[in-house]
């Protein structure tokens, strides 16, 4: 027991340290992270599991995430930045335990299960993302979870695994890549080792495939498509295409010899265990090679503490050898490289803690001064429409407007929209040139949509001069600008 609260309780303490300050823990450097807020706030006031009331747009894509939230915020915890904080900082703990005792019943080394345990949860990755509000933990616990109640527990509970596979698939599409990976092992189990019927097999995979074709339906009638906005926006947007040597770069800088360990480790040791966890990772990279973009590789989180515990194994062959120089060497490159992650996302976080302050700011101006009944047009859309919960959004970037991402698709601006709903103010990111805004997108011809150059062809730069309220960060200035003038 004393074990356990030790290994659980030093990585929550690490973090404080890193990140201490009430500024920091309560403004999110991950601005996403609001969208799902907002989700849970209308959800919990009967307006729908939507982001503006009476539109439909699939957008909170993590459901098991936004679900556990809106509990909370139901039963009267309505700090949601908080509870999202404390809900990740619980994951990093459990994926801390579920370390220690996968990689001491892998390589029977008390020394590297603690390395591991303590190191990992300290990494970037994992560390930096603690704070972002997102799924992104949680999600990493529950894959972790599945894997160690499937792999190294000598009697598996049925229901437990059930349950767990459950969330995972519900709160992320790739969680299928668990459910296909599982599948394998099963039909190997039943036809090859003969250690299970097939019975089973097929009771399981009914029970998934009910489970899933519910919540997709679900999906379809309420929101009218099964996959999110998040998802089909990244399709057509020229900064979400895939981008491999981006995630080759992140893991190289901050996880190379990890990976390189885990490489060996499948080489000298192919078990039932190594392999599942080493055929989940490589699809996962496959799918995180040929998928879109994520910012700060977030989408491959959830595979550190897996790589740890395939790198456990290569790990313990080196120090069975005796070879003390290499052992020395290798924990001092993975310590390096585990600190260099940790402080440089740190760096990254608080360089964007004034930003989110600022956007905080223009949502309460438009929570003041609008009514419920007004549109804004924004591409920031988190923070600020997360703090004007009685405020409507046009959202440049599809991700909220299902309207607007299907002129998005169809490779037409958004100027119909705004001149139906006729937002009255912009509410956004922009650039200061010589004392004047400019707009990142409004105002560039790049081509931020495959086939198109501008998000709206609207006389936008006659109207950044009518500026209503402003905040800047340093390196950017938010501003809330009137647009009465592109009317008349």
């Amino acid at each position: 027991m004393r074990k356990k609260i030790f290994i659980s309780v030093i990585p929550i303490i690490c973090i404080a340290l890193l990140y201490g300050g009430r500024h920091v823990f309560l403004n999110h450097f991950y601005d996403d992270s609001y969208i799902t807020y907002r989700f849970v706030q209308n959800f919990v006031a009967n307006k729908g599991l939507v982001f503006n009331q009476g539109e439909y747009a699939n957008s909170a894509s993590a459901f098991t995430y936004t679900m556990l939230l809106a509990f909370f915020y139901d039963i009267g915890i309505t700090n949601i930045e908080l509870t999202s904080i404390v809900v990740s900082l619980l994951s990093v703990s459990g994926i801390a335990i579920l370390l220690y005792f996968s990689i001491k019943k892998l390589t029977n080394s008390n020394l590297l299960a603690y390395f591991f345990s303590l190191m990992i949860p300290l990494h970037g990755l994992i560390s930096g993302w603690a704070l972002s509000g997102m799924e992104t933990l949680f999600f990493s616990f529950l894959v972790l979870a599945f894997i160690y109640q499937y792999l190294f527990q000598k009697k598996n509970d049925a229901f437990l695994l059930i349950t767990t596979l459950v969330l995972i698939l519900l709160i992320r599409t790739e969680g299928i890549i668990l459910l296909g990976v599982w599948g394998l092992s099963e039909l190997y189990s039943v036809f090859i080792e003969r250690k299970k019927s097939i019975l089973q097999l097929v009771s399981k995979s009914l029970v998934y495939f009910v489970i899933l074709a519910s919540f997709y339906y679900f999906q379809a009638m309420y929101y009218g498509s099964l996959t999110t906005n998040a998802f089909e926006f990244k399709q057509i947007a020229t900064y979400y295409q895939p981008n491999p040597f981006y995630i080759m770069l992140v893991w190289g800088g901050t996880s190379l010899i990890l990976s390189l360990l885990a490489a060996y480790s499948l080489l000298i040791k192919r078990n039932a265990k190594t392999l599942f966890i080493g055929v989940y990772v490589a699809i996962s990279f496959l799918a995180l090679f040929i998928g879109p973009y994520s910012d700060g590789a977030r989408y491959s989180v959830h595979l550190l503490p897996l790589v740890s515990i395939l790198a456990s194994v290569g790990f313990k062959r080196f120090i069975d050898s005796n070879n003390l120089k290499f052992i020395f060497i290798t924990l001092l490159l993975i310590t390096a490289q585990t600190i260099f992650s940790t402080f440089f996302v740190r760096h990254y976080v608080l360089a964007h803690r004034k930003g989110q302050e600022c956007r905080r700011e223009i949502g309460k101006y438009l929570s003041i001064n609008l009514s419920e009944n007004d549109y804004v047009l924004a591409g920031d859309i988190g923070m600020i429409s997360y703090s004007a919960p009685n405020v409507k959004f046009i959202d440049l970037g599809g991700l909220t407007s299902s309207d607007v991402l299907t002129q998005y698709q169809n490779k037409q601006t958004i100027d119909k929209i705004i001149l139906k709903k006729r937002p009255k103010l912009l509410a956004d990111t922009f650039y200061n040139n010589d004392n004047r805004l400019s707009h990142p997108i409004l105002e560039n011809e790049v081509e931020f949509i495959r086939g198109m150059h501008t998000y709206t062809e609207l006389p936008f730069k006659d109207t950044f001069d009518d500026i209503e309220f402003k905040c800047d960060d340093g390196s950017r200035t938010y501003a809330v600008v009137n647009l009465k003038d592109i009317y008349n």
